[in-house]
């Protein structure tokens, strides 16, 4: 029968000097990441509200171009409109002394 040894044997070695300098240098950009975090997240707001509100200033520029152009449309298919009723009217009208000339 095989024995079972009330405690293993564990060799235990130290960190290396590089493992120390890993873990300041994380340890510092960490720390540093917390103190500047909320500044970075400040900035990036600021810069979200501020191309929101450029975004916002554009499409009502566009519209504000999109409502023009349809009302200037609209006046020009009005004028076509006018000038065609006026150019029936000349037709009816020549007609009209064309067939006076004829009797």
């Amino acid at each position: 029968m095989m024995e079972i040894p009330d405690s293993i044997p564990v060799k235990v070695e130290g960190l290396s000097p590089s493992t120390y300098v890993l873990v300041a240098i994380l340890t510092v950009i960490v720390g540093g990441l917390i103190k500047v975090w909320p500044a970075l997240r400040k900035i990036a707001a600021e810069g979200d509200q501020s191309l929101r509100q450029d975004l916002m200033r554009r499409v009502h520029d566009l519209e504000a171009e999109l409502k023009a152009e349809r009302e200037d449309r609209a006046k020009s298919e009005a004028l076509l409109h006018g000038q065609i009723h006026e150019l029936r009217n000349s037709m009816v009208e020549l007609t009209l002394a064309a067939g006076r000339m004829t009797k």
